[in-house]
């Protein structure tokens, strides 16, 4: 047995009466849940692709990466107070050194030792 939900509405002296049944409305309501996860679904797919073909194209590989699919992590990050840079994987914040283990300044000159 169907239940229905009665409205009366009245638009410029006219009285409208609309019925809709309970079921209908739940129907309605798992057709759009079904269409809101199917859209993200898609859209979290189409994220994923996108992703692999710029890392198979080598789009945004640096040089810390072996290619586009075998990629570092490493992000560069520059205190622009002090001049000294730093490498960051999104856990830890390490200053960056040359080959000699002093720390990278852009405000000196390469071989310069760091001065604060």
């Amino acid at each position: 047995m169907s239940k229905t939900i009665t409205t009366e509405v009245e638009i410029n002296d006219k009285k409208y009466t609309f019925e809709i049944r309970k079921r209908a409305i739940v129907d309605f309501a798992k057709w759009m849940t079904e269409g809101v996860m199917l859209f993200i679904g898609m859209l979290v797919l189409l994220a994923y692709g996108l992703r692999l073909v710029l890392n198979l194209a080598g789009i945004g590989v640096d040089d810390s990466d072996l290619n586009g699919l075998h990629r570092s992590g490493l992000q560069l990050h520059t205190d622009y107070k002090t001049g000294v840079q730093y490498l960051s994987n999104g856990r830890m914040l390490i200053p960056r050194v040359d080959r000699n283990g002093e720390v990278i300044n852009i405000y000196s000159a390469p071989g310069e030792s760091f001065q604060q």
